[in-house]
């Protein structure tokens, strides 16, 4: 599971911040975590040794890394994400609520929501 999680981060790590990287990086990456293909077939593909793949894709991973630690883009957008599905369950329980006190507590936890966002 550990794997197949990694491959989901890179993927997403990609997604985010693929344009920061070199063409030969950002080929590399999407090829190998993407793709699937093996360093050889990325060396052919790319026309640079397999060592050239390898390193490519180390130092691809530790700036998509580094680039996450600094702006926390994915962090950010999960957090707006979970925010919004919060607030979608407050207010699609809130027509039909007749309590007013009830519908004052979902006001005022969409409320707390929204000044977190």
């Amino acid at each position: 599971m550990k794997v197949l999680d990694d491959y989901i981060y890179i993927g997403r790590l990609l997604d985010f911040y693929g344009s920061l990287l070199t063409e030969s990086e950002s080929k590399s990456v999407d090829y190998y975590y993407n793709e699937d293909y093996s360093l050889t077939e990325i060396a052919e593909l790319l026309s640079i040794s397999r060592q050239a793949v390898s390193l490519n894709i180390k130092r691809a991973i530790d700036k998509l890394k580094s680039f996450e630690d600094a702006l926390k883009l994915i962090e950010k957008f999960e957090k707006k994400k979970e925010d919004k599905e919060k607030l979608e369950i407050i207010f699609k329980g809130l027509s039909s609520c007749d309590d007013i006190d009830e519908i004052k507590g979902r006001i005022k936890e969409a409320e707390e929501i929204i000044k977190e966002m």
